[in-house]
C-alpha cells in the first residue's frame, strides 16, 4: 500500500520555490525540490483531491507554481502530462490561472470577426499590433465559457511550437473571476486565415503549409493532446508565409495521459460537420458521447488539405446554399451512411494544374479519410 505524500512538506517546497525567483541557482534547487515533493502528490488519489480542494492565496500560489515547474523543469514526458493534468484541474475548480499569463493594459480597437460563439478583436499593446479572442454565451454559462478559456490557455501556454500560433497571454477586462471580458491574446496575424491567404496568393507552395500544420498536428499528438477542431478557419498565416495553427479550445488530452479518477468526457457537439470523421459524426447521430483522437485529427488533417488545394471547403457540392442544418444533416448521412468522402476534382482542374495536387498527394489525402480510424497514417507521417 502507498504511504501518504508530506503535505506538509509539500506546501513548504512550494513556498520556497517562490520566495527563490530572484535568484537563478537557487531557484533551480527549489524547483528539484517542488518536483520531487509534487510527484508524490500526483500519485496519490487521496493527496491529489487534497490539492484540488485548495483555494484563494493558496491555489493561486500552487497555480504559479505548477506553471513555473511545467516550463522550467526538464520534465519526462509522462510526468509532464500529469503536471499538466493537474494545472487544468486546480485552474478548472478555481477559476484561477497563473499569474505569469497576465497581460498588461491592452488597447482593444476593433472587432475584426463574429462567430457563433466568438469574437475576434484587434489591438494594441506596447506597440505591438495583438489578436484577442472572447468566448460568447451559446451553449455555455460564463463559468462553462471560462473553463474552457481557460483550459485553452493553460494547454496553449505550455506547448509552444514553430507550426502553433504564439500564445502571449490574457487580458481580463474586469475583476470577477469568472467575468465575461477574459481575452485569449496572441499576435495579430495580417495574412489572415489560410484560405485568405490562398485567395491573395495563389501561387506559393501548398504543400509546404500542409507540412507546416502536420508538423504542429504531429506535436500535439506527441504530447497526447488531440485538437479536435482542424479546418481552414483555425489555420492563419504568418508574415513569413508559414502556416499556424490556432483555436485549441477544444483541444483535449488523451485519456492516456489522464489519471482515471480526473478523467473528462464531453457531450458536446466539436468541431465542424464537414471535417469531421464518420465515427464522430456517427457517435453524435445517436446522441452519445463525442471523443475525437489522434484518428479523427489525421481525418479533418485531409479535409484541410482539401481546402488548401481545391480552394473549396469539403464535401461543397453537397446541397450547396442550403440552410446549414440541412446541409450538415447531408452531410452526415452521405459520410456515416454512404461512406462519401470529398469530390476529386478533374485532372484539368486548378489544383492539378496550379496548385500542386498530384495522383500521389490525392491518395495519400484518401488514406486519412479511410473509415477505419485504426488503418489511417498518423499525422508524423502526413509531414
Amino acid at each position: 500500500m502507498t504511504s501518504n505524500p508530506d503535505w506538509t512538506m509539500f506546501l513548504s517546497s512550494s513556498r520556497a520555490l517562490q520566495a527563490s525567483s530572484r535568484d537563478q541557482g537557487t531557484q533551480d534547487h527549489a524547483m528539484v525540490a517542488f518536483v520531487g515533493n509534487l510527484l508524490p502528490i500526483v500519485s496519490h488519489k487521496a493527496s491529489y483531491q487534497r490539492l484540488l480542494q485548495q483555494r484563494g492565496g493558496q491555489a493561486q500560489l500552487l497555480i504559479d507554481n505548477l506553471q513555473l515547474a511545467l516550463q522550467a523543469h526538464r520534465w519526462v514526458d509522462a510526468q509532464k502530462e500529469t503536471v499538466l493534468k493537474a494545472t487544468l484541474r486546480l485552474s478548472k475548480v478555481t477559476g484561477l490561472l497563473p499569474t505569469s499569463y497576465r497581460l498588461p493594459e491592452i488597447e482593444v480597437t476593433r472587432r475584426v470577426y463574429e462567430a457563433p460563439c466568438v469574437d475576434i478583436y484587434r489591438g494594441a499593446v506596447g506597440g505591438r499590433v495583438v489578436c484577442l479572442k472572447k468566448y460568447r454565451s451559446c451553449y455555455l454559462d460564463a463559468a462553462g465559457i471560462h473553463e474552457l478559456m481557460s483550459r485553452e490557455a493553460v494547454i496553449w501556454a505550455n506547448h509552444p511550437h514553430t507550426g502553433i500560433l504564439p500564445f502571449l497571454g490574457v487580458y481580463q477586462n474586469g475583476s470577477g473571476v469568472f467575468d465575461s471580458g477574459l481575452y485569449l491574446v496572441s499576435p495579430f496575424m495580417e495574412h489572415g486565415t489560410i484560405t485568405e491567404f490562398l485567395a491573395s496568393f495563389p501561387g506559393v507552395d501548398r504543400r509546404l503549409l500542409l507540412k507546416d500544420i502536420a508538423d504542429a498536428i504531429s506535436f500535439l499528438h506527441h504530447h497526447h493532446i488531440i485538437h479536435a477542431d482542424i479546418k481552414g478557419a483555425n489555420v492563419l498565416v504568418s508574415s513569413g508565409g508559414r502556416a499556424c495553427l490556432a483555436d485549441l479550445g477544444f483541444a483535449r488530452l488523451t485519456e492516456a495521459a489522464v489519471l482515471t479518477w480526473t478523467s473528462i468526457q464531453s457531450t458536446v457537439c466539436l468541431g465542424t460537420v464537414p471535417w469531421q470523421a464518420p465515427e464522430l459524426l456517427q457517435v453524435q447521430r445517436s446522441g452519445g458521447y463525442v471523443v475525437p483522437t489522434a484518428a479523427s485529427d489525421v481525418y479533418a488533417l485531409g479535409c484541410l488539405a482539401y481546402e488548401i488545394f481545391t480552394n473549396k471547403p469539403p464535401f461543397w457540392n453537397i446541397r450547396e446554399g442550403a440552410h446549414s442544418a440541412t446541409r450538415a444533416y447531408q452531410i452526415i448521412k452521405a459520410v456515416v451512411k454512404y461512406d462519401e468522402r470529398p469530390q476529386k476534382p478533374s485532372n484539368g482542374s486548378r489544383a492539378f494544374r496550379l496548385h500542386g495536387l498530384t495522383e500521389e498527394v490525392w491518395s495519400f489525402m484518401a488514406e486519412t479519410w479511410r473509415r477505419d480510424p485504426q488503418l489511417r497514417p498518423s499525422a508524423a507521417e502526413v509531414s
